[in-house]
């Protein structure tokens, strides 16, 4: 939950605050967050709810996890948290350039918001990881002079197209000649294994295959 919050006093566990507009008073938590928090202060807390209800009334208790000078900072913040979980999600799955990563990559301040730092370290991690791994599935190795002759067989994939192409490869991986030049194109097979035993998801591999077709293979 959101309030608006006038630090009144400060006691031994909590802050005492006047709520703008309102009659009541209400307490709010000391911890980590709000303990730098001078009396006068006037903010915007995002808080968790730890309220008493007695037969005597209600006792208005929050624990603040989110303090601004005013709502918009507040929301701003949220939604970047949530896109941050997005970014998260994306990179979990191999990927490294979807929207919400670009977004969190752009918009998320860590001065700005110091409470998202850990998440957003977490990211640049995991895009690194992904990075690296698509790097191992794609580098490149000298082929020496006496593979020449083993350049020259054709094999089929491991797992044939429908359309029935061919192209001349050294297991484990396909290598494709195109337009005068080589490169290399992990086997469908071996794909299938990355994905099983690792979970990657790299579209740039998938994109390889379905281009197949239109190269003109020598």
């Amino acid at each position: 939950m959101m309030k608006e919050l006038k630090i009144v006093k400060r006691g031994r566990k909590y802050f005492t605050c006047e709520v703008p507009g309102r009659s009541y008073r209400v307490k709010l938590i000391i911890n980590d967050r709000s303990t730098n928090l001078q009396e006068g202060f006037t903010g915007a807390f995002f808080c968790v709810d730890h309220s008493i209800e007695s037969r005597h009334g209600t006792t208005v208790i929050l624990e603040p996890l989110i303090i601004r000078d005013d709502r918009a900072q507040i929301l701003s913040f949220l939604e970047k948290r949530k896109w941050l979980g997005y970014a998260l999600d994306d990179a979990k799955q191999g990927l490294s350039s979807t929207n919400a990563i670009r977004k969190v990559l752009q918009e998320v301040d860590v001065v700005e918001d110091p409470e998202l730092e850990e998440d957003l370290s977490l990211l640049k991690r995991r895009l690194e990881e992904n990075k690296r791994k698509r790097e191992e599935a794609f580098r490149i190795v000298r082929i020496s002079p006496d593979a020449e002759v083993e350049l020259n067989k054709e094999y089929a994939t491991p797992s044939t197209p429908s359309y029935s192409v061919k192209v001349r490869a050294i297991h484990p991986e396909v290598l494709v000649g195109s337009c005068g030049e080589k490169f290399r194109l992990v086997s469908l097979e071996i794909i299938q294994e990355i994905k099983e035993l690792e979970g990657l998801n790299i579209p740039e591999l998938t994109g390889c295959i379905d281009h197949l077709p239109r190269l003109s293979l020598t």
